[in-house]
């Protein structure tokens, strides 16, 4: 190449500086800025943001555990108007919560990090377990809601039961402590109709023992057959009444039972999360498969709730936890330095005012005594020309008597 080509040549573009590198705008930095951490730091140690770009994305699926779980519970609750912005808002206090615990360890020495770590963990677990039952229970549901509607039908057996205990079909009074509140208000004429069946009959043997007593001559036999005949056809009439009013009262108390049985299922609430916990205690009672899934479903659900926290105490100390700590003390040393220097300004300031105010001191002070000495001598000055005054006067009063001595 000739100098020519030289001279008319571009000059070469400098090269980028290794570090720090260009600041990264791609979508990693709002999943970084979750974890709290510093992108000018990391401009210097690129090789990180890999590693925080997935813990940001820890932290949001934390919250968006907890934003689930809370709908869950306020569905059974309430309607969607309700459920989802209350879950939105806990999903994000949780992401903030999340975020904090994320970020509240950097800048510690090591020992001071994992001992500042492990309250964190128990917080992440206990709000974990939280979190993670309404989930449990959810993905349980089908099984959970059959298992409650197997629970609920028993107990209305068992109301049925004791209303029909309480309620005899023969129309007797069940004086049992317990059936205050399972009288039912049906009337019936049974008793009555009973009683009077039991005093025709016990009518109808007495006048069979009247007819077999007598002889079949005697002349009252056919008057007493066609009595025992008549009180026949009354207990007949009596019986066929207590039976029609028997099965009627039957038909009237499983009426009212049935009345009272479907507003019981009317009043009776959806199923809510405490019958649902309830059925998944007895159905994990009653299967090992399913006490065992059951806890494995939980203890996943609160690791990566507290995944977030577990991370920071794996990973241990990183390049950037160094040069975040390391400019922490640089800003303390600063700001220390500043401290200083500023003391320094004021203790100067503070004493050029004390001297300035001491020198006004010792001028007034001085000002006072030459006024002082002034006004003294104005008043010697004064007094000496009052003695020579006076003296003057005397020595032109005694003039003439000198002279006439004299003559």
């Amino acid at each position: 190449m000739t100098t020519d080509e030289l001279i008319t040549s571009e000059p070469a573009e400098p090269p980028e500086p290794y570090r720090p590198v260009k600041a990264d705008r791609g979508p990693g930095l709002w999943l970084r800025r979750l974890t709290g951490v510093d992108e000018r730091i990391l401009d210097w140690v690129p090789e990180e943001r890999p590693r925080y770009t997935r813990q940001g994305a820890i932290v949001l699926n934390a919250g968006l555990l907890a934003a689930l779980s809370m709908y869950v519970v306020l569905s059974e609750l309430s309607g969607a108007l309700i459920a989802v912005p209350g879950a939105m808002l806990f999903g994000l206090v949780i992401l903030s919560f999340q975020s904090w615990m994320s970020s509240a360890a950097r800048g510690r020495v090591p020992a001071a990090r994992s001992t500042g770590l492990l309250p964190q963990l128990l917080l992440s677990l206990l709000l974990g377990w939280v979190v993670a039952e309404p989930l449990l229970l959810w993905v349980f549901q089908p099984s959970l809601h059959a298992e409650v509607a197997l629970q609920r039908e028993a107990q209305d057996e068992t109301y049925v039961a004791r209303l029909r205990a309480c309620n005899p079909i023969d129309g007797s009074l069940n004086k049992d402590a317990q059936c205050g509140s399972y009288y039912l208000p049906v009337a019936t004429s049974l008793p009555v109709l009973q009683e009077s069946v039991r005093a025709a009959a016990a009518q109808r043997d007495a006048i069979q023992r009247q007819v077999a007593g007598m002889s079949q001559t005697d002349p009252d036999v056919a008057q007493m057959r066609d009595q025992l005949t008549a009180q026949n056809k009354i207990l007949a009439d009596l019986d066929a009444k207590r039976v029609a009013e028997a099965a009627s009262y039957a038909d009237r108390i499983s009426i009212e039972i049935r009345e009272r049985l479907d507003d019981r299922r009317a009043s009776r609430p959806r199923i809510g999360v405490l019958e649902e916990e309830a059925a998944l205690g007895r159905l994990a009672g009653a299967s090992p498969f399913v006490l065992t899934m059951q806890w494995l479903l939980r203890s996943l659900l609160i690791l990566l709730y507290a995944l977030p926290v577990l991370t920071k105490l794996l990973e241990g100390v990183t390049t950037y936890d160094r040069l975040h700590r390391r400019q922490l003390q640089l800003a303390a040393r600063l700001q220390e330095l500043r401290e200083s220097q500023r003391e320094r300004r004021e203790l100067a300031r503070t004493q050029v005012e004390i001297a300035d105010r001491e020198y006004r001191e010792r001028r007034d002070h001085e000002q006072l005594e030459e006024k002082d000495r002034m006004a003294r001598a104005q008043h010697e000055a004064d007094l000496n020309e009052q003695i020579e005054a006076l003296a003057d006067r005397l020595a032109a009063s005694s003039k003439p008597q000198v002279s006439v001595r004299s003559s």
